[in-house]
């Protein structure tokens, strides 16, 4: 528990202000909200077309692999439900 607390302590008395923005909070509906206002959440999304094919088939792989463990895993779930839960 101390040590708990003292990294708490210690992540609140360290803490550095980048000037980073993380999610642009300038939202239509809330009382702040500036029309006028730009946003800049410093992404460069100037990327070539090779860079892109890259990340979209990175992507897909990623996707792919995800969808293959979790197709595994209900392949295994109904063979054992059949054989050994239902003993069909």
């Amino acid at each position: 528990m101390a040590i708990w607390l003292l990294a708490i302590y210690t992540m609140k008395n360290n803490f550095e202000d980048d000037n980073r923005v993380i999610v642009d909070m300038n939202v239509e509906g809330m009382s702040w909200y500036n029309p006028n206002k730009t946003s800049d959440l410093g992404i460069n999304s100037n990327l070539s077309k090779y860079d892109f094919f890259k990340l979209m088939l990175s992507s897909l792989k990623a996707a792919l692999t995800i969808a293959a463990i979790f197709s595994i895993a209900l392949i295994i779930f109904v063979i054992f439900c059949l054989k050994v839960w239902f003993k069909v």
